[in-house]
């Protein structure tokens, strides 16, 4: 289902690469796929229940938020590395 991938791609797409992210992007892929399968069976075209899947899994704000505050304190770590390294550096 290439749409539902698409979708979640693009949900996560301003989100920095980690593993976690991926695996998260993987485990809403497969809860937007079981869902989407359960509409079917239920007689809802694919198209149908693809764009119910998708509305009725809501807002994933939250989750983003926290991905993104898991990937800042890296940066602020590394900034203060290359400040030492600065500092350092002039010394010689």
């Amino acid at each position: 289902m290439k749409t539902l991938k698409q979708h979640v791609d693009q949900l996560f797409k301003n989100i920095p690469d980690s593993e976690e992210k991926e695996i998260i992007k993987l485990e809403i892929l497969e809860n937007l796929e079981e869902k989407v399968q359960d509409l079917m069976m239920q007689g809802k075209e694919e198209e149908d229940a693809i764009n119910k899947a998708i509305i009725d899994f809501g807002d994933v704000e939250e989750i983003k938020q926290e991905l993104m505050q898991k990937t800042l304190p890296r940066k602020k770590n590394m900034s203060k590395v290359n400040l030492g390294f600065s500092i350092w550096g002039s010394l010689l």
